[in-house]
């Protein structure tokens, strides 16, 4: 099996596929929860929402992944990215596979994404954090 060493302030190893499944598992309870209502109109604050988002982090079962070991599953065809349009709709992708979705931005630091269910994702500091259930999805702004 193949280990790989990963540090940020500390050593912290980690087996490769198990680390891949447990992101992988996440983005898919994401998935469940991710965007497709159509709304009007438009809001003052659309304009902090739209544009593509890139996935720069995860926390998740107590570990956070940072935007090197979302590089690492980039390289291996895993692509991540979230595309809010000005037409309130855009485009979740979550390990190469695409979703369609659609959003509403709440205030200036919410917004909603739509699907089956909804989720908010929080504005901070110029990152988009989506939360389900303890795990967090992060997005910056390309």
């Amino acid at each position: 099996m193949c280990y790989y060493a990963f540090s940020n302030q500390t050593n912290i190893t980690f087996h490769k596929e198990e680390k891949v499944k447990k992101i992988i598992a996440m983005f898919m309870v994401l998935a469940l929860l991710t965007p497709v209502l159509a709304s009007c109109g438009s809001s003052k604050y659309d304009d902090n929402f739209i544009g593509n988002w890139k996935l720069v982090g995860v926390e998740t079962g107590g570990e956070y992944y940072d935007e090197d070991m979302i590089d690492l599953l980039s390289s291996l065809g895993m692509t991540f990215s979230l595309v809010l349009e000005s037409n309130k709709r855009g485009t979740l992708e979550l390990a190469g596979e695409k979703l369609a979705c659609t959003w509403k931005a709440k205030d200036a630091n919410t917004v909603t994404i739509k699907s089956r269910d909804s989720v908010d994702a929080k504005l901070v500091n110029g990152r988009l954090t989506i939360e389900v259930d303890g795990d967090k999805l992060i997005f910056q702004k390309r």
